[in-house]
């Protein structure tokens, strides 16, 4: 090379590799992202280790109905018609469980990218990449990204609603606003506690204004108005179907009233999820305290020292904690807390907890905590995935050997419902039942109208006994202990027991299956 230029890069060779770097630093990023969005395809892929647990069958039971009878189905339950609908678009009256979680999965890849460019847009490219891969190996959003319930829809919805949202901040598009709006309200119809996103945007808009003190509230007021007043036309349709379901959860549900113990739970669940090896609670804790710790240090040094950066840091603490403390203070009346809902709460999180790391000024300390976090992920996955116990126990072996030894004119009686229905979905013809929960208890969740569309009604003991020469009796182990530990018989078997002595035929995993023959 002659001339100017090269007399110039002759002298300084570096100018040249910084060139080339930010030349090929875009594609080197991108690709980085797309690898880390193979890495979480592959973690999310649906195992055939993974147990079916009662809300999946309950998710598959009602995509199997006609959108009309989804409707009255979930009417009577809990939650709204809109996961349902894309299952039943997905998965139609299909026998696959594979497929029907892999809706799951497409839905929890689709977060990671919609997480980095949030991060990117707050924070930069590094912190982005970084809390892209915690989100990739997050046993928390692993588990829900292949289990059939709407919580990976929710946690995408959110994200692209935060993102959404945050470029109309920062930009002022109104097409961004309507795409933040678009994005809320479909989540309106996928959980009813996606009324946190509703309020934790607006804090997102009141916190703009008080770090900006500009003209996000004289000039967005009005439109973030209108924005909530679309929301609330776009949910009247359901509001018909709204107090039921408001007057179910107050009547009976099984969630406790928060405290401490919850936000230490929160902050394992968030790190490790929940259950973990024996021997692996206590150093699951401490190392998720220790990072929250390190986390909130760090960031409070950089927002002293960096007021560029106060707004993505800022950002990032309402999406992060802000459907935390609200359903926190919500729970004090009527307890709703519940983990899986915050799946856009812990993704950024993790985009909070890598800026610390990679801005600690202590590497060996930084570099330290990421192998541990690390470490413990993949034990915890790993976990997950051989897990086998209630409420996953293995009730498809439970099926199966059923389907074997039961004989025409036998009958086969579930003491509750989380048994019953998978123990349907893989073996629909053989003659079963359940025996309802008490009404008004913590555990009467499953409405007689739900059980109406779905065909499944329950039964007594009395009932099921009556005119069967053979009756098996399932139960789980859990529920004999803790009854064994309250020192009464549990009252289903007590019953069956008062007509004719049953004996424990097989044990299946932590399922007890009895067998009562009526006396000739």
């Amino acid at each position: 090379m002659t001339g100017a230029g090269g007399a110039i890069l002759a002298r300084r060779p570096e100018a040249m590799a910084s060139a080339l770097y930010r030349a090929s630093g875009g594609q080197g990023a991108m690709l980085l992202a797309c690898s880390l969005c193979l890495l979480a395809l592959l973690l999310r892929l649906p195992s055939p280790n993974q147990q079916l647990e009662y809300d999946e069958v309950i998710s598959i039971l009602f995509a199997r109905q006609d959108f009309g009878r989804i409707v009255e189905a979930t009417a009577a339950d809990t939650m709204p018609p809109l996961y349902y609908w894309l299952l039943r678009l997905w998965h139609g009256e299909g026998s696959s469980l594979f497929m029907a979680r892999y809706l799951s999965t497409i839905l929890g890849v689709l977060s990671l990218p919609a997480l980095y460019v949030l991060g990117r847009r707050l924070l930069g490219e590094g912190t982005a990449l970084l809390g892209t891969a915690i989100l990739a190996l997050s046993p928390f959003h692993v588990f829900y990204s292949h289990y059939t319930r709407m919580y990976a829809l929710l946690a995408l919805l959110a994200l692209l609603a935060a993102t959404f949202f945050l470029a109309w901040l920062q930009d002022g598009g109104r097409r961004s606003l309507a795409l933040a709006t678009l994005a809320t309200g479909l989540a309106l119809y996928v959980h009813p506690l996606a009324f946190l996103l509703v309020a934790t945007l607006d804090l997102l808009f009141v916190g703009s204004y008080l770090l900006k003190r500009a003209a996000p509230l004289q000039a967005g007021v009005g439109t973030l108005l209108a924005a909530n007043a679309a929301l609330g036309l776009g949910f009247l349709p359901w509001l018909v179907y709204l107090p039921g379901q408001v007057e179910k959860v107050t009547r009976a549900f099984w969630i406790p009233t928060p405290g401490p113990t919850e936000l230490v739970r929160t902050a394992i669940v968030f790190h490790f999820h929940l259950p973990l090896p024996a021997g692996w609670l206590g150093p699951a804790a401490f190392l998720s305290l220790l990072l929250v710790t390190v986390t909130a240090v760090e960031l409070r040094r950089r927002w002293l020292a960096a007021l560029g950066e106060r707004a993505g840091l800022l950002a990032l603490l309402v999406l992060a904690l802000a459907p935390l403390a609200l359903i926190y203070l919500v729970s004090q009346v009527r307890p709703i807390y519940v983990e899986r809902a915050a799946l856009a709460a812990a993704a950024a999180y993790y985009l909070l907890l890598a800026a610390a790391l990679r801005w600690l000024p202590l590497r060996p300390v930084a570099w330290a905590l990421g192998a541990l976090l690390l470490l413990g992920m993949l034990v915890a996955n790993v976990y997950q995935w051989q897990y086998q116990s209630f409420p996953r126990s293995p009730l498809g072996e439970v099926a199966r050997y059923l389907a074997q030894e039961v004989r025409p004119g036998d009958m086969v009686l579930h003491d509750n419902k989380l048994s019953f229905f998978p123990a349907y979905y893989f073996a629909p013809g053989l003659p079963q039942s359940y025996v309802a929960d008490p009404p008004g208890s913590p555990n009467d969740t499953l409405a007689p109208g739900t059980t109406r569309v779905l065909g499944l009604s329950p039964t007594t003991p009395e009932e099921a006994a009556r005119g069967h020469r053979r009756l098996w009796f399932v139960a789980f182990d859990r529920a004999l202990a803790e009854a064994a530990a309250a020192g009464r018989p549990l009252p289903n078997k007590a019953a069956l027991d008062a007509r004719s002595p049953g004996a424990l035929q097989a044990h299946i995993g932590d399922v007890s299956l009895y067998l009562y023959r009526r006396e000739p």
